[in-house]
């Protein structure tokens, strides 16, 4: 479907940030950062985007203590690898912002497994999180996240009353990964496995759970990389609501792979990436959601933070629906970027 032939669209944020290293050694962060972007139905034009500390001590390992962006898994994960400045394993910017997701399809998989983005990582969402990255071994680390609540972020909230169980949980969630990083000859190898999982309520009681991993190896000026998650959502309507219902237990399986290859040289940046991702459920028609990315995109930095980019672009979102033409969509687009970083 084609909504318009051309739009102009941006992501800007202010960021504040600190540092100091103390006479142990140890070094301390701070940053807070701001979205600028408001939209036209009234949305703050500067809203608190995220805001957290981070200590390192080099013996020791990393703590990050706030509402920070993305928890151990996302930290440690290995993604697809861009050439353009728009991603297939998270970012600002999708195709889904310029080729319409259908209304019958579970967008980019489900908002409830990656958040609104396309992402093999479990985690990569801003909230409020203690996350721990241990100090490398022969290349090897660990990453531990805890999130006392899922459902609220920075400020204090009514305890929800809806549940039968515990009327103050509001769910908590953790995340553990494993990574790698090294050489072998001359190869830079990187390679992850990570395992989350989340329990919150909203109309219904639900527990996620997110199995993922992820390579990527980088020979001379060329890099392949790719990830691949596996989301089980369990909803438990009956929890929320006692007694007989319509929904009963609900279970949505979910998985998504994506690969890309990137050449380098010098300010040059080029590559193309492919993604994939289902989502299947328990509803009367048998079948998967599908939403397919292919992006071919590259950049040339002018100088320090200065970066310019083009893509092209093509989607195909398919719903469980096949004789549902509205339940289906696919297109394509280019865009033309501009990237300042200061």
């Amino acid at each position: 479907s084609e909504i318009k032939n051309w739009d102009q669209k941006q992501t800007s944020e202010v960021h504040f940030k600190g540092s100091t290293k103390l006479d142990n050694g140890v070094s301390v962060a701070a940053q807070i950062e701001f979205n600028t972007d408001g939209d036209k139905g009234g949305s703050p034009n500067f809203s608190l985007d995220k805001a957290y500390a981070t200590v390192v001590s080099p013996s020791l390992g990393t703590l990050v203590l706030g509402q920070s962006p993305g928890g151990a898994v996302a930290k440690l994960g290995h993604k697809t690898p861009a050439g353009g400045v728009i991603t297939l394993d998270g970012g600002e910017v999708q195709p889904s912002s310029f080729v319409l997701v259908p209304a019958d399809v579970d967008g980019d998989i489900d908002a409830t497994f990656f958040g609104s983005s396309v992402n093999t990582l479990a985690d990569d969402n801003t909230q409020n999180r203690i996350t721990y990255l241990s100090p490398r071994f022969n290349g090897l680390g660990i990453g531990l996240s805890f999130n006392p609540d899922v459902t609220h972020t920075s400020r204090a909230a009514q305890p929800s009353l809806t549940s039968d169980d515990d009327p103050t949980d509001t769910g908590t969630g953790y995340s553990v990964s494993l990574a790698y990083d090294g050489t072998l000859g001359d190869v830079k190898v990187g390679a992850d496995v990570g395992y989350n999982r989340k329990r919150y309520q909203s109309s219904t009681d639900n527990d996620v759970t997110s199995v993922r991993g992820g390579l990527s190896l980088s020979y001379a000026d060329l890099t392949l990389g790719g990830g691949y998650i596996r989301s089980i959502e369990h909803a438990d309507d009956e929890v929320m609501t006692p007694g007989p219902t319509t929904l009963g237990d609900l279970t949505v399986d979910g998985k998504q792979w994506s690969v890309g290859l990137t050449y380098a040289d010098g300010p040059y940046t080029v590559g193309v990436s492919h993604s994939r991702a289902e989502i299947e459920s328990a509803v009367a028609t048998a079948g998967n959601d599908t939403t397919e990315y292919t992006i071919i995109g590259g950049t040339y930095t002018l100088g320090p933070g200065v970066i310019i980019g083009a893509d092209l672009m093509f989607a195909d979102y398919d719903s469980e629906y096949p004789d549902n033409d509205l339940a289906n969509n696919d297109g394509w687009g280019v865009n033309a970027s501009l990237v300042l970083a200061f």
